[in-house]
């Protein structure tokens, strides 16, 4: 039976009131006795996001991405932060008290605890002091994005040093909340570690004026902005760059892709005002900090001085930093990003050659580490919200790249954690939004049967067999005639891909029928009864079968058109579509006939049919590979002319869609985590390496590639080392 920790300590959840006002930010304050060289644990856990301080030092941040009545609570080592006697303890506390794609509304609170040789040597209550933070932008205010909630600004003339210095005295005491309804666990993933400090080097520089804009990020957007001469603007030297000009603006570019926390260290004038726009290109001759209501920029007020900050309760991501200084600014000693990981223990060797081919590899890795913290994220900038068609491509890519189990175990539990009365997932987890997208459910028990392939996990892949038969229920349910029929609820997206006519966001009402969600509930019934056979579910098998023979035999006579060689995507009063997408899942859940394979297959790589985005290659090249001799060379060729375009386009993270930044009306994410595939491709279909069993990865060299590309690698499984090549 699990512990409840805080419980067991006397530990009690406090707030500074019962208010549950939106993004604000608490600052908590007490002292404990301890001895060095005593093992001090600490426990702690917030609603949104907390920085803990002891004595003044950074030792822990975060706050795992939870539901409100199950939390989550890290325990770090403060054991090298402890001093003989009295030690101090501060903690910022962040609600941000509305949802969002990556956090539900919960209780407005902090829990923590001090251990020590079993005995609580400090916890939470209402000895503790606390007060409103008034360095940050609280209260109602911007968002980031409509998906990532409120943006955020600074007034370092409020920050009086409390982090390590003991100013309680003058706060109110802390007031206990009421937390019966929540149960407290352990983190079920590592804890993310700043991996170092990005600053870049400056690339332009020059003088700026404001005109129209609301917001800091349309100003700068909006902004007037004319080069200067870099003596013009400031100089530098070896420790900092004195700024000469009020009104001068920079451009940092930091080499890559970068997800992290801002930091700056300045000195200023008392007053003098930074705004800092992060930006992920430069195809408007700046930093997009304003496209479409986004807001990817932020103000900092200074005080009086020399000041530091680093700030690690928001997130940003992008490779450009774009520096607004309205006037006062002397120095600036340091303005980058804290580049923050989630610690992977080791990757796996690989070296092909093909130098482009290596550079797709490494970049996709890359690319993955972006797009993992406190789970998956689609994305390091837009959203950083876990979906369940996103995460089942990062998964499938980082076990070979990493073999990295806790994560995918850990995302795949929090998207069960989501399901809601119908049987479908929440569009993300954890979070409360209007509409949710049928086929992302069918994707995660796809997931699920990999996971458990892959790390033959048995237990968990049992546990979750009831979330994924209430997934197959509510299709099962929305049959007729032996297919699903197109649903036309408000609360449905019914969401293939961003291609044409595949994303649905256009008036559909008049399709009776879909081939796509048919084709995939296919194969999640496939997968489902695999993941059935091994928990020897026989009872679940047979419905399985049921299900999936009715679907067998209604829908190559729908959808299928021998003219084209195809399977239309809808059945209704419209023209007939066709996309490689639908082909590729009725390939892959086995409805299609013997006889039409070869040539369905065939017209997979046909330029009629609406091409397959990056987020679905991997269904595309699954069902290529069937015929691996005929297809290596096609799949290989495609991955060397998209990935490669983004490469040789200046990629440092692989894209969302092959429109780069152009898609979306100019949002488009230059870091998706679906865009790994090719990591998935080599390890599989050029070196041969694919579970045979759960746990068991074994080389299966069923086509000799070796006159196209030589690969040597080594794969950590659960077995051991596995050193493959595919001479």
């Amino acid at each position: 039976m699990q512990v409840d920790i805080f419980r067991k300590y006397g530990a009690k959840a406090i707030w500074a009131d019962d208010k549950e006002l939106p993004n604000r930010y608490l600052r908590f304050q007490g002292k404990f006795n301890a001895q060095t060289g005593k093992k001090v644990q600490f426990y702690v856990c917030t609603d949104t996001k907390y920085e803990l301080y002891i004595n003044g030092n950074l030792a822990a941040f975060g706050q795992y991405e939870d539901f409100p009545q199950k939390k989550i609570y890290d325990e770090i080592d403060i054991s090298d932060y402890i001093e003989d006697g009295e030690n101090l303890v501060s903690v910022l506390a962040y609600s941000q008290g509305e949802d969002s794609m990556q956090h539900m509304c919960g209780l407005p609170m902090v829990i923590f605890a001090a251990v020590s040789d079993g005995k609580a040597l400090f916890v939470s209550d209402e000895s503790i002091k606390c007060a409103d933070s008034g360095e940050f932008i609280s209260g109602e205010f911007e968002k980031i994005t409509s998906q990532r909630s409120f943006n955020f600004g600074f007034n370092l003339k409020k920050d009086d040093g409390w982090r390590g210095n003991n100013v309680s005295g003058n706060w109110q005491s802390a007031v206990i909340c009421d937390d019966s309804g929540i149960t407290y666990l352990p983190r079920p993933i590592k804890m993310l570690k700043i991996s170092g400090t990005k600053c870049g080097k400056i690339i332009t520089q020059g003088e700026f004026s404001y005109g129209e804009g609301k917001t800091v990020a349309e100003k700068m957007q909006k902004a007037q902005m004319a080069y200067r001469d870099k003596a013009e603007v400031f100089k530098e030297t070896y420790e900092k760059t004195d700024v000469l000009k009020d009104n001068t603006y920079w451009i940092i570019d930091l080499g890559e892709e970068t997800a992290g926390y801002i930091t700056l260290d300045v000195e200023a004038q008392d007053d003098a005002v930074l705004d800092i726009a992060i930006g992920e290109h430069l195809a408007d001759m700046r930093v997009r900090s304003y496209v479409g209501g986004r807001n990817y920029a932020f103000s900092c007020t200074c005080r009086e001085g020399r000041q530091q900050i680093s700030f690690y309760v928001k997130r940003i991501a992008g490779r450009y930093l774009q520096i607004f200084a309205h006037g006062g600014i002397r120095s600036v000693y340091k303005a980058g990003l804290l580049e923050v990981e989630y610690p992977i223990s080791k990757e796996n060797k690989f070296s092909s050659s093909d130098r482009l081919f290596n550079k797709i590899y490494s970049v996709c890795l890359r690319t993955l580490k972006l797009c993992m913290h406190e789970h998956y994220e689609d994305c390091p900038q837009r959203e950083l919200a876990l979906y369940g068609m996103d995460s089942r491509n990062q998964m499938l890519s980082g076990y070979y790249a990493f073999f990295e189990t806790a994560m995918p175990r850990a995302s795949l539990e929090l998207l069960a954690q989501s399901q809601l009365k119908s049987g479908l997932l929440e569009i993300t987890a954890p979070a409360k939004f209007p509409f949710t997208i049928p086929s992302f459910s069918l994707a995660w028990i796809i997931a699920l049967k990999e996971y458990v392939l892959f790390t033959n996990d048995k237990s968990f892949g049992e546990n979750m067999l009831k979330t994924a038969r209430k997934i197959l229920d509510y299709f099962a349910d929305n049959m007729k005639d032996g297919l699903v029929a197109h649903s036309k609820d408000s609360t449905i997206w019914n969401f293939y891909e961003w291609t044409e006519k595949m994303d649905n966001e256009r008036a559909d009402a008049d399709s009776d029928f879909d081939a796509p969600i048919n084709a995939l509930f296919a194969l999640a019934l496939k997968e489902y009864k695999q993941l059935c056979e091994w928990a020897e579910k026989q009872e679940e098998i047979k419905w399985g079968d049921e299900i999936y023979n009715k679907i067998l035999s209604a829908f190559h006579k729908t959808f299928y058109y021998e003219d084209k060689k195809a399977y239309c995507t809808y059945i209704g009063n419209e023209e007939p579509h066709f996309a490689q997408l639908t082909q590729a899942w009725a390939l892959l859940s086995g409805l299609v006939p013997d006889e039409c394979e070869k040539a369905v297959r065939e017209k997979l790589i046909s330029d009629d049919l609406v091409e397959i985005s990056l987020s679905y290659t991997a269904f595309k090249y699954d069902a290529l590979m069937q015929e691996p001799e005929k297809y290596i060379n096609v799949v290989l060729d495609d991955i060397e002319n998209q990935w490669g375009y983004m490469l040789y386009s200046g990629a440092t993270s692989f894209w969302e869609t092959i429109l780069g930044e152009a898609d979306f009306d100019g949002a488009g994410s230059l870091c998706h985590g679906w865009s790994a595939v090719p990591v998935y491709v080599f390890w599989r279909y050029v070196l041969g390496v694919y579970p045979t069993s759960p746990g068991v990865l074994e080389q299966i060299k069923n086509i000799n590639t070796s006159s196209i590309l030589k690969i040597e690698a080594e794969l950590k499984t659960s077995q051991g080392i596995l050193k493959v090549n595919n001479t």
